[in-house]
């Protein structure tokens, strides 16, 4: 069958779409906004609110987005209390390329452990939704959560990464629920395509209303007009626009740097601002941690890039010698961690580094520590110290491959997360995959001052000092951990005390502990060993009651059955009209598979039993076709038909083509003059709307007088 389009429809079509373009441009002025006068309307034409740091832990930022320009407030009050109003006003900032009015505001004079709620809008065009937040303590040990590269809008699947982002943020806010706030490393999104709506789903989840949230400007922050970042986020302390600021947080200064800012004049003026900020605000400082989101150690491939370079070469020294403890970053997508750094070079210890690490630095020693993705909408593979990739390789298999300065890596292609646990002697840093229960690595710093002496042991002190297992590793994916590697690394301990339960395609690993306790008496001696200015041994000997505890560590290796989806390549058959149907076809086949299990017994003696079984598994594959129908038109006979390249999907035709080619042409020619006449009316409203966008986009404000003035 033969569909044709008539002139007549032709005409019709074109009069349709002139019609559609003037009235999606007058829409935003006929919409009248519902309860204008009333305090308690929701003003819906605000957006991305944002909770920030502030300047200390008594301070708030605020920023968000207005379709509406003019004066807007911030209000907030101690909940409970909703008498107890602070109101602060909030100019309009300038109109920008989002179509946006930007505003910020400031909460001052917090109080600790005090809920607030918060609210944003004017009683005219009526306030958002009331917010709330808490607090944290007045204290010198507190807690803050760190994440990197959420990067939402990756291959375009800002949906898909807004969930996971959205889950990340639950599962470590609901871990650790007293963190006084969160610090994202860069790359919030991913900047090309939708750059708003990739901001929008990031600062969209809940509990980001209710933890203050402290950014860096990642690289893919520059992939999108800057303004996008300057009116998102309102940063304390920040010197002009250039992305560097700092805030202190009860007994911690930090500083971030924009990276992407890397030349030598750069990096003199990266230099400059953390010496000066060390010593006005670091007097009252335990730790000093810096942010930047290009890190100058990684396993990752952005290793050897030029700005990654130059950082590392000519920064890290300079942050050695202002006395900076901790280095945190991203833009890498691989966690790693280094040894302590004086500038580039590496302080390594004797023996292997490993999980539950405690670190003692000098003078001038830094640690620096790189976070993966928390939204896992891509990985970067091992890169070794020859630039060669490894996919899926475990550390354990490339300790040779390593970068001098690394200590720990790990690469699982799960997202992570990381609770740094703050006191005035120590930084603990505990990082967990977010879909399985596993510590990926813990390590802390400690002060040298507060160094303990080490028991039973007069040879030599060491600035590394293990003081628990190493974690149990998840498995990479597509590879299964063997017996006699998970042996040499049992961390029972390292378990999350709330395990997340997911359904996934790797195997896991469980760790069962045995512990026997015999009670009874042993002699015990005491030796204490004093190195400086002159070796003293003190012995003593006495008997006390004991309890020996002996640990029998097991290991079982299960492959759970599980549900594998692949989703081939959508495929696109375009001919010359434009509608689409999307078809899907499932198959589905139901075999077996095996599964074994083995458990290991290593003391006294070592046993092994392996167990094998088949049990059902279910594999799914979807295949989406997206195919293109035609819509054939009416050709004037003798003519040539119009040929359409049969490899070129919709997406790609150029903006304003006319995808019907010849054969629409030839309907026109034979247009009655009726039509012609409506087609040039409907060309002339077209370039009028088309005029009046151009006058609205100039002058703003001339369509915001027009609005007040009509009360629409």
């Amino acid at each position: 069958m033969t569909l044709t389009h008539s002139p007549r429809m032709y005409s019709v079509h074109r009069r349709a779409a002139a019609t559609a373009v003037v009235i999606s441009l007058f829409a935003p002025l006929t919409t009248a906004v519902s309860a204008d006068a009333q305090d308690d309307a929701i003003n819906t034409k605000i957006s991305r609110i944002v909770l920030g740091i502030g300047s200390d832990a008594t301070e708030a930022n605020l920023a968000w987005q207005s379709r509406r320009s003019g004066t807007q407030f911030l209000e907030y009050w101690p909940a409970g209390e909703p008498a107890d109003v602070t109101r602060v006003e909030s100019p309009a900032g300038p109109y920008n390329a989002a179509v946006f009015y930007p505003h910020e505001a400031k909460m001052t004079g917090l109080q600790p452990e005090t809920e607030y709620v918060y609210r944003v809008g004017d009683e005219r065009r009526g306030w958002s939704g009331q917010r709330s937040f808490t607090t944290g303590a007045d204290a010198d040990s507190w807690n803050f959560l760190a994440m990197a590269d959420a990067q939402i809008g990756v291959d375009a699947k800002i949906k898909e990464q807004a969930a996971a982002w959205d889950k990340a943020v639950n599962v470590a806010t609901g871990e650790h629920p007293d963190s006084a706030f969160i610090m994202h490393l860069g790359d919030q999104a991913e900047g090309w395509g939708a750059p708003v709506a990739q901001l929008e789903a990031f600062t969209a989840p809940e509990q980001l209303q209710k933890y203050r949230l402290a950014v860096l400007k990642g690289n893919h922050e520059t992939y999108a007009p800057d303004s996008h970042f300057r009116d998102t986020y309102f940063l304390p302390n920040e010197v002009g626009s250039t992305a560097n600021y700092f805030f202190n947080y009860n007994n911690v200064l930090f500083i971030g740097l924009d990276g992407n800012r890397a030349s030598a004049a750069d990096i003199d003026t990266h230099a400059k601002f953390v010496n000066d900020t060390i010593a006005e605000h670091g007097a009252d400082a335990d730790w000093v941690i810096v942010g930047i989101h290009q890190a100058p150690f990684s396993q990752g491939t952005h290793y050897t890039d030029p700005d990654v370079t130059a950082l590392r070469d000519s920064l890290t020294p300079k942050l050695s010698e202002a006395g900076v403890d901790l280095v945190l970053s991203g833009h890498d997508h691989i966690y790693t961690r280094t040894h302590l750094m004086n500038g580039f070079t590496p302080v390594i210890p004797e023996g292997a580094s490993k999980s539950g690490d405690i670190l003692i630095p000098e003078d001038g020693e830094v640690l620096y520590v790189t976070s993966t993705t928390a939204t896992g909408g891509k990985y970067y593979d091992f890169q070794d110290k020859n630039g060669e990739k490894h996919p899926n390789i475990r550390e354990e298999r490339a300790r040779d491959l390593a970068h001098d300065s690394t200590a720990r890596w790990r690469q699982d292609y799960n997202p992570d997360y990381t609770s740094i646990d703050v006191s005035p002697t120590e930084l603990k840093l505990t990082t967990y995959n977010i879909n399985t229960p596993y510590v990926v690595d813990q390590v802390t710093l400690r002060k040298k001052d507060d160094e303990k002496p080490q028991e039973t042991s007069t040879e030599q002190t060491s600035t590394q000092t293990p003081t628990e297992e190493s974690s149990a590793a998840a498995p990479t994916q597509g590879e299964t951990a063997t017996t006699a590697e998970t042996a040499t690394e049992p961390a029972p301990e390292t378990e999350k005390s709330k395990p997340v339960t997911i359904t996934t395609t790797q195997t896991s690993e469980k760790l069962v502990t045995t512990t026997k306790t015999l009670v009874g008496k042993a002699t015990v001696t005491e030796t204490v060993t004093q190195t400086s200015p002159s070796t003293k041994v003190v012995e003593k000997t006495k008997t006390v009651p004991t309890t020996v505890k002996e640990t029998v560590v097991q290991t079982e290796t299960v492959k759970v059955p599980t549900t594998i989806t692949k989703n081939a390549e959508p495929q696109v058959v375009t001919a010359t009209e434009t509608s689409e149907k999307v078809l899907t076809e499932t198959t589905t086949s139901t075999g077996k598979a095996t599964v074994t299990e083995t458990s290991t017994q290593t003391s006294p003696s070592t046993k092994v039993v392996e167990k094998t079984k088949t049990v059902p598994t279910t594999v799914t594959a979807t295949v989406v076709k997206t195919t293109t129908v035609a819509v054939p038109t009416t050709v004037t006979k003798g003519a040539e038909p119009a040929a359409t390249p049969s490899s070129t999907s919709a997406a790609e035709k150029p903006h304003g083509v006319d995808t019907e080619g010849s054969a629409s042409g030839s309907s026109t020619s034979g247009s009655s003059t009726g039509g012609i006449i409506l087609t040039v009316l409907a060309i002339l409203v077209g370039l009028l709307a088309s005029i009046f966008a151009v006058l609205v986009r100039v002058n703003p404000q001339w369509v915001e007088d027009i609005r007040n003035q009509f009360n629409i």
